[in-house]
């Protein structure tokens, strides 16, 4: 691939600021967006966005803005949880979060370390002024997220409910555009190092905050926890050059010497509504779900996944039925890493590993 790849998850108070500066960067020639949410009207006040924007998908407008900026720029806007996105999208020179939630953090964390990506963490406190950055170099000898982390602190990690669908999630920033947009040009002074090859600099390791009231500017350094409790590992990551269409789940479990996994995903066989109980069955990777089955076919509410509802590993004990769908048909997408046989393995149907670098 000529030129850099960056993988930005989040474009809300700081991500719409940030995500011009990347565009305007000349050895980036690729950009992944991530985003859940669409924009909302009051969005406007503290986000660079324009109020006409207010109910499209995040990902898609700033997608058309990229494409406004730098015409020749490859962008892929990805309007989905960034848990559901296959973990071939993250493979890129760099990842950039601009989150909120803790464990949406986390969980680029893991996804950066276990692909081997330097990640770029923004964040503001708009109750102190302050804008901060994080860089992480993926190393087992690196600090990561979670080696400063105490018990308090993964205790403060926002929960899902199951039976019910709900998600604990942190009332929104309330940053004024000014905060988010200094945490947007620090972390995009971080990105332009982190690109350049100039680790030397880059706060690799670090963290810096800025408290716009005071003028302070804080570094601290970390270190790697021994004891952390994620264990740091980095895949090696394979071509699997099969057509999902083709391919089917007992030629997946078979490959696998008897067992496969999608590594962060799960399986979906049984959907049932909370308000009005009605269930469905079905056998498909969750991140992936037919919008038929997200919501209730009979009330038009969000379905959920009861916890007894879900298979994490692939066995040749599923039944036939399910043995027999195509790994298009479970769900599967080009980009998905599967574990088999001991190895990490990106999905392409043409031969060639998509975020390859």
């Amino acid at each position: 691939m000529n030129g850099k790849s960056i993988v930005v998850v989040g474009a809300g108070n700081i991500g719409s600021h940030l995500i011009p500066h990347l565009a305007r960067m000349e050895n980036v020639s690729r950009i992944v967006l991530i985003d859940r949410e669409a924009y909302e009207a009051r969005n406007a006040v503290n986000q660079d966005i324009m109020p006409a924007e207010a109910g499209e998908p995040k990902a898609l407008v700033q997608a058309r803005r990229l494409t406004a900026i730098r015409p020749d720029l490859d962008v892929q806007a990805v309007h989905t949880p960034l848990e559901s996105a296959p973990l071939g999208l993250w493979r890129a020179h760099l990842i950039v979060a601009c989150l909120d939630a803790r464990v949406g953090r986390q969980a680029v964390n893991e996804r950066a370390f276990h692909l081997g990506v330097p990640w770029v963490d923004s964040g503001v406190l708009a109750s102190q002024s302050l804008a901060r950055v994080n860089v992480y170099a993926p190393d087992r000898d690196a600090p990561c997220l979670e080696c400063p982390w105490s018990d308090a602190d993964y205790r403060l990690l926002e929960q899902q409910y199951p039976c019910t669908g709900a998600v604990e999630t942190p009332p929104p920033a309330g940053a004024p555009s000014a905060l988010g947009a200094l945490a947007a040009s620090l972390a995009a002074l971080e990105c332009r190092k982190m690109l350049n090859g100039d680790r030397a600099q880059a706060l690799a390791g670090r963290q810096l905050v800025y408290a716009a009231n005071s003028h302070h500017a804080v570094v601290t350094r970390f270190a790697r926890n021994p004891a952390c409790r994620f264990d740091h590992a980095r895949w090696t990551v394979e071509p699997l050059a099969w057509d999902l269409r083709d391919k089917r789940v007992a030629d997946l479990i078979a490959f696998g010497g008897g067992v496969a996994a999608v590594p962060g995903h799960r399986f979906v066989r049984r959907r049932v509504c909370p308000r009005c109980g009605a269930a469905r069955r079905l056998f498909h990777l969750e991140g992936s779900l037919p919008d038929a089955f997200v919501r209730c076919q009979e009330c038009a509410e969000t379905a959920v996944t009861p916890g007894f509802g879900v298979v994490e590993t692939l066995t040749d004990a599923l039944p036939p039925a399910v043995l027999g769908l195509t790994l298009a048909e479970a769900g599967l997408r080009v980009g998905d890493i599967v574990y088999a046989s001991g190895r990490h393995l990106e999905i392409a149907g043409n031969g060639v590993i998509g975020g390859e670098r």
